[in-house]
């Protein structure tokens, strides 16, 4: 279980770093707004680490949102193929930024860890891991996100 310290972190350092790298802007998403996991077309990555301690975080989003934080971090039309193209590279590199962050965040800059490759996850695995009690459900302009924080 993700406890309320490491939340209240992650939550800060996750609209941080959106909002500096990809000029994107988040709110909490209340629970009667959150998508039904089960049904929701979502794409994720996720990113493992290891050293001080070990885990794993996972980013999941619409396909809208890909392509609006492609076009906002390249400087492209939201509406073009590249940013369709270019989607899941900008999650990945979000994701990548916002673990380092976050490492750094909860322990400080001593600590040393080995950032693993940020990874493809298919819609299906949203579904098999799901851990609400590890969410975290944002709103960024105007589309679902959800983090799912495993650190052991």
């Amino acid at each position: 279980m993700l406890n309320s310290e490491v939340k209240e972190k992650a939550i800060e350092v996750i609209s941080r770093i959106l909002s500096e790298s990809a000029f994107i802007f988040t709110d909490p998403l209340e629970e009667d707004e959150q998508p039904n996991v089960e049904e929701w077309d979502a794409e994720g990555v996720f990113l493992g680490f290891r050293g001080y301690c070990e885990g794993k975080i996972y980013m999941w989003a619409g396909k809208e949102f890909l392509r609006y934080a492609a076009a906002n971090m390249l400087g492209i039309d939201e509406e073009s193929d590249e940013a369709s193209e270019k989607g899941m590279d900008a999650l990945k590199e979000i994701l990548n930024i916002i673990v380092g962050n976050l490492l750094t965040t909860v322990y400080g800059p001593e600590p040393v860890f080995d950032l693993g490759i940020p990874g493809r996850l298919s819609p299906e695995e949203i579904r098999d891991g799901f851990n609400d009690e590890n969410a975290i459900w944002l709103q960024a302009e105007g589309n679902p996100v959800l983090f799912l924080v495993d650190i052991k």
